[in-house]
């Protein structure tokens, strides 16, 4: 045989007398230095251990295939079945005993430990703990791995399961509490639980007898409680609890400092008990964290949690319970505490608030006529007074509003009467854009019968909104509270609370309302919004009877960051509106004439950039709403197109889904078809299609040669879809048939290329954009033929759309080497030019 590695293992396989087979998936190693007529092969470690679990290894076969090994002169060898004579292990793996050290979370298992002759384990693959049982009784359990690496000692043959993973602690420690004085803890491990230094699995082995092992290290000790310092604060309604050493981990999660808590945590395992009642009161969510130093927990309760303890008769004699294995020690060994139970007499000890309770937001909600208070703290339902509000300078009259069974609320609305409302809806601009609440001595009581003082807030006046999604997979639209924070001549301006001052302010607003009312960025004799009513000869319709479109600033969902089903996450959504707004009896309609604007990633307090496309939107969206509203049935390529070309007008440039974005060619695009709403980011290439082909009628067909004068006509005409086109051309007096304008646009797509002379009247460029690329890089397919073999020209192309184009290059002739011309076609001749 070639000491070459001339071996394919592929073709080697073993079959035992009565039938079962295995071929061999790869192998480990090969030993062969010299040419030679024997090979010795290391099979993997797989291989090995389905050999010797799936096949009878005493009456096993070898099957070679042709060419499973190769001579010296790299001649396969030829198919055989060849006897396999098997030498068994003489000292397979075989755990005989186990200790468990409970201060150190530790199992060691040994195999063979009363031989002489022994193999080390090794901890390479890592052993499958879910093959180790350990049972006492009845009961039994699995582990389910560790916590950090295992250990194989160099001199010995025992492998040591360094740190227990928590769960598999409490249960195991727990057997270990209950056990009688006659049980024992056995151990079971599986074969191929573990393996040996030669790649051999353990053998099964069951009821191994688990020595227990501890000590007196302090270091090594479960973590107790110090009762001197447990204590409940209701005014942070915090629970602090002290510890002799530092505590890691709470229900098994690690116990983050105060600022890395993110979420609630379950706190099944702590309670408090009311001797005198002989009952227990426990707690369902909180925030568990240490403040400085791990020695000290801290659970700052859940309101309902806080609302439960707060209220209860007897809760300055409570006496803390805690449930074992609730916390681990921090460091080396995690130990689970010990229970903390009734007879403990571990005291909680009940710190009254003593703080008067303060409000923290109010929200008044014009829509609905509801005011929304939250404070910081729980309060006695039954000693809310009303008449000591006041918002805005009017005295709130109403109905409270909150479950008819609570008894503490932090939160609540009131339902204000008509006579409130109509005071609070009468008020000047200046206050309802900066309202002040007011509340008078005693208006608020908290649980301990502390009495707020006289208070003075910020409020807010707004009203809520349905926010559309635009992404790939919409959920549907998100009820959102927005407060009026600026007044135009022709626009309200309502921002997101939690956006306000972190993504736009108040000079934003003033730049966005000037811009609307007095000043275009591209035109300072009028506003956007004048400018757009007057070119496009409409207005909008005023749904809700005010006077003004609505500005909505919030983060709209979109694929920014994400990009899922086509999408790209470098776009997003600027913003929208949508006729569903002037139907009032749409679910998710908001009613009236609204602009939604977004600020994520949009920061308009960052990029002046964000500010420039918010114009663009405005534009954009303005000029949408005007011909949706005036022309309802006008299609929505001629309202898309239209409304997009505008920006320009207003702006002086034109943005699409981002600001560094621009607009591409787009073969088998039908023009006439534009996706909008959730699919607007998927179908870009519809709206970069139209805004080309109008961007050419402005450059070839403008009669003032200004370029506004056919987008005006196209946008003020009465005439649907492509026909608002054609009628525009003959308004302006130009006779070209609609048909070969688009063919001359096609063609312009494609080539962008000026002419040398006037023949074509630059009919195959264009002016404001830079479309030239390699032919490679065009959407373009390539239709060959040859006529020689009966393949005639390919005239026709099946599925072309209305109104699109495609670009076929046809190959009907090529050069041999000597530069003649070989013609494949009868209608394509050498002589032939290009026309």
């Amino acid at each position: 045989l070639d000491r070459e590695t001339n071996v394919n293992i592929f073709k080697v396989g073993f079959a035992d007398n009565i039938g079962n087979t295995k071929s061999l998936e790869g192998l480990g190693s090969l030993v062969q230095t010299a040419d030679s007529d024997s090979i010795e092969i290391f099979l993997t470690r797989n291989d090995s251990k389905k050999l010797e679990t799936t096949l009878d290894v005493s009456s096993m076969n070898v099957n070679l295939s042709e060419g499973a090994f190769k001579d010296t002169l790299y001649n396969p060898s030829t198919a055989s079945i060849l006897p396999v004579t098997t030498i068994m292990d003489s000292l397979p793996l075989l755990a005989d005993s186990a200790i468990y050290n409970i201060a150190e979370n530790s199992l060691f298992i040994f195999f063979r430990s009363k031989e002489t002759n022994k193999r080390k384990v090794a901890t390479d693959p890592a052993p499958i703990y879910s093959k180790i049982t350990l049972s006492v009784g009845g009961s039994s359990m699995n582990l389910s791995g560790i916590n950090g690496t295992p250990f194989a000692h160099p001199d010995d043959i025992f492998l040591r399961v360094q740190q227990l993973m928590l769960s598999d602690q409490k249960e195991l420690e727990m057997f270990i509490d209950e056990m009688g004085t006659e049980d024992i803890l056995s151990l079971a491990i599986d074969e191929y639980a573990v393996y040996d230094e030669n790649s051999n699995g353990n053998l099964e082995a069951s009821n191994i007898p688990v020595t227990l092992t501890s000590s007196d290290d302090e270091a090594k000790q479960p973590p107790q409680i110090e009762s001197s310092g447990i204590v409940y604060n209701a005014d942070m309604d915090i629970l602090t609890l002290p510890w002799n050493m530092g505590v890691g981990f709470f229900n098994e999660i690690a116990i983050p400092q105060k600022t890395g808590v993110s979420d609630y945590s379950d706190l099944e395992g702590i309670a408090f008990y009311d001797s005198s009642e002989d009952s227990l009161i426990t707690f369902s969510q909180g925030e568990v964290y240490y403040p400085s130093s791990n020695d000290t927990s801290c659970i700052k309760l859940s309101e309902a949690d806080a609302e439960l303890l707060e209220n209860y008769p007897g809760r300055v004699s409570l006496i803390l319970t805690i449930e074992p294995f609730t916390f681990y020690s921090a460091g080396t060994f995690n130990n689970g505490n010990e229970p903390v139970t009734e007879d403990s007499l571990f005291v909680v000890n009940y710190r009254r608030d003593d703080t008067a309770p303060m409000v923290n937001e109010v929200l008044f909600n014009v829509k609905d006529s509801t005011l929304a208070i939250t404070l910081d703290e729980l309060v006695i339902v039954d000693l809310l007074k009303l008449e000591k509000l006041i918002f805005g300078g009017v005295e709130i009259d109403g109905e409270i509003m909150v479950d008819s069974t609570a008894q503490y609320v932090s939160n609540f609305s009131v339902k204000v009467s008509s006579a409130a409302y109509d005071g609070i809806t009468s008020l000047d601009d200046s206050v309802k854009i900066n309202p002040l609440f007011q509340s008078s001595d005693s208006a608020f009581v908290n649980a301990d019968s502390t009495f707020s003082g006289w208070i003075d807030q910020e409020a807010n006046y707004g009203r809520k909104f349905w926010i559309q999604s635009f992404e790939a997979f919409p959920p549907p639209p998100d009820l959102v509270f927005a407060s009026l924070r600026s007044m135009g001549i022709n626009c309200e301006v309502y921002v997101d609370d939690q956006v306000w001052e972190t993504k736009i302010d108040s000079a934003d607003l003033v730049a966005i309302v000037t811009a609307f009312d007095e000043m275009a960025p591209n035109d300072s004799s009028k506003g956007i919004a004048e400018a757009l009513r007057e070119f496009v000869g409409a207005s909008e319709k005023d749904t809700d009877n005010n006077g003004k479109i609505i500005f909505v600033f919030s983060d709209i969902p979109d694929e920014y960051g994400k990009g899922r089903n086509d999408t790209k996450s470098s776009l997003y959504v600027h913003g929208y509106s949508t006729t569903i707004d002037t139907l009032p009896t749409e679910t998710y309609s908001n009613h009236g004439d609204i602009i939604y604007f977004d600020v994520d990633p949009m920061n308009l307090n960052a990029e002046d950039e964000d500010l420039q496309a918010t114009y663009n939107t405005l534009a954009q969206e303005h000029a949408r709403m005007i011909m949706q509203h005036s022309q309802p049935d006008q299609e929505n390529w001629i309202i898309e197109g239209v409304s997009t070309v505008l920006q320009k007008k207003m702006t002086g440039d034109v943005k699409f889904f981002g600001n560094g974005t621009s607009p591409s060619i787009t073969s088998g695009n039908q023009l006439t078809y534009i996706t909008t709403g959730y699919q607007s980011l998927k179908g870009r290439n519809d709206k970069y299609n139209v805004y080309l082909f109008l961007s050419y009628l402005q450059e070839k067909y403008s009669i003032d040669g200004s370029g506004w004068d056919i987008i005006q006509a196209i946008a003020q005409s009465d005439s649907i879809g492509i026909k608002a086109v054609s009628d525009a051309l003959v308004t302006l007096g130009i006779m070209a048939d609609i048909k070969d304008i688009f063919a001359d646009y096609s063609m312009a797509c494609y080539l962008d290329a000026v002419q040398a002379d006037t023949l074509y009247d630059s009919r195959y460029s264009f002016e404001g954009f830079d479309l030239q690329t390699a032919p490679s890089g065009k959407p373009a397919a390539l239709l060959s033929w040859d006529a020689s073999i009966g393949k005639g020209a390919p005239y026709t192309k099946k599925d072309i759309l209305p109104w699109s184009y495609n670009y076929l290059i046809m190959r009907g002739y090529s050069f041999d080497l000597a530069g003649n011309i070989n013609s494949l076609s009868p209608d394509l001749n050498a002589e032939d030019i290009l026309v």
